[in-house]
């Protein structure tokens, strides 16, 4: 297992901490969403109890290239930490030849506004490193190949924090409770190849919705009509539709012209747009999943951006929760149809990670976790 920030004694140390801070904000900056920062703040008053000398906040929001942009900063996005944290926040307009605040919580200005983030800059994840004593990485959802992930373990003593932790935990099928049964959405059957093959060796079945499940009919050879279809993924849809575990959709709601209606996914007709499953399809699985003590779900069965077709969607959240099973969620659009419903805290793990918790769920390491695993024999200095 990595290092964890259980490992260190904190005690009077300065922390750098790498928080996931993109919250969805206005073109002023103002935030829209505060899931990702609720998670930041519980990281922080965590640390807090350990009695460090100091922590401050590093992050991005956005893709600004290097541009700074009222959109892409993270000074409201401060102002929205320290209500959830409950304390002072010394912001910091910039985050390069900064002098440090003498507070006991500092943030500084969005990493991505200098473009040596993403382009892993050696120099900049160095003078980033220079903040502090002891690097923690809690921003499990970033898991591009910036600087800040890739390159500060290099010079710190690193290690993930309590939100990374429980995130590999909880995403890791090891030592889930069996059967475990999965549930997979969203639209391209490619994306998610690691996806399927990692799950087939633990799953009793996966169910398969979304625009996705339109490729699997296809290369059955079933009429798709105007659905969409996945042609780089009808390869290893090929392949996986002769896997027991597999179960597809026996109904789909369908867009023909303005009308909406349910056929068989055997009589879609070719003027109509597969956009949901059906009920008897949910009806089915649903006397399945009550067997089930792990259930993993990851992406939509429908198109949830319109109401006419996120009914399915809905109703698998609802029969999710009533579940005596542990039900598993990743994938940010699943997450956000949960959010609108209330439902999030009713499950025993919602991931703030959309493709980070894909990496994960599919075998794949986390870019940030083999940073810290190489880079172990930094230890910590001794104290004066």
């Amino acid at each position: 297992m990595v290092r964890t920030y259980k490992d260190f004694d904190l005690r009077n140390r300065s922390i750098l901490l790498r928080a996931d801070l993109d919250a969805p904000g206005d073109e002023e900056g103002k935030v829209k969403d505060t899931y990702r920062l609720e998670i930041a703040a519980k990281t922080i008053k965590t640390l807090i109890k350990l009695e460090p000398k100091q922590i401050v906040i590093i992050g991005h929001r956005g893709r600004p290239e290097g541009h700074r942009s009222k959109k892409d900063s993270l000074e409201k996005v401060c102002i929205e930490l320290m209500k959830l944290v409950g304390r002072t926040i010394a912001f910091v307009p910039d985050c390069r030849s900064v002098d440090i605040p003498n507070e006991k919580i500092v943030m500084l200005e969005n990493l991505r506004f200098h473009v040596e983030e993403d382009e892993n800059n050696e120099g900049f994840a160095h003078e980033l490193a220079s903040y502090a004593e002891i690097f923690i990485n809690d921003a499990f959802a970033s898991h591009n190949k910036g600087a800040s992930i890739l390159t500060i373990p290099q010079f710190l003593p690193s290690a993930i924090g309590p939100r990374f932790l429980t995130e590999l935990e909880s995403l890791h099928l090891d030592h889930a409770q069996e059967p475990i049964v999965a549930i997979i959405g969203g639209a391209k059957v490619h994306d998610k190849m690691p996806l399927f093959k990692n799950l087939l060796k633990y799953v009793e079945k996966i169910y398969v919705g979304g625009a996705m499940m339109y490729t699997f009919l296809a290369v059955k050879g079933y009429e798709t009509g105007k659905s969409i279809i996945d042609e780089e993924g009808k390869e290893l849809a090929s392949i996986l539709i002769n896997n027991d575990k597999l179960v597809l959709p026996t109904d789909t709601v369908v867009l023909d012209g303005k009308e909406v209606k349910t056929v068989s996914v055997s009589r879609i007709p070719k003027t109509a747009k597969g956009l949901d499953v059906g009920f008897g399809t949910l009806d089915a699985w649903y006397k399945e999943l009550k067997q089930a003590r792990t259930v993993v779900w990851n992406g939509p069965l429908g198109f949830v951006e319109d109401e006419r077709f996120a009914k399915q969607t809905i109703n698998l959240a609802n029969i999710l929760v009533k579940l005596p099973a542990r039900t598993i969620i990743g994938g940010g659009d699943t997450v956000k149809v949960l959010q609108k419903l209330g439902v999030t805290e009713k499950f025993f793990h919602v991931s703030s990670g959309g493709g980070a918790a894909l990496r994960i769920l599919g075998g794949q390491e986390h870019p940030g976790v083999t940073a810290i695993a190489m880079n172990e024999n930094i230890k910590p200095n001794e104290k004066q």
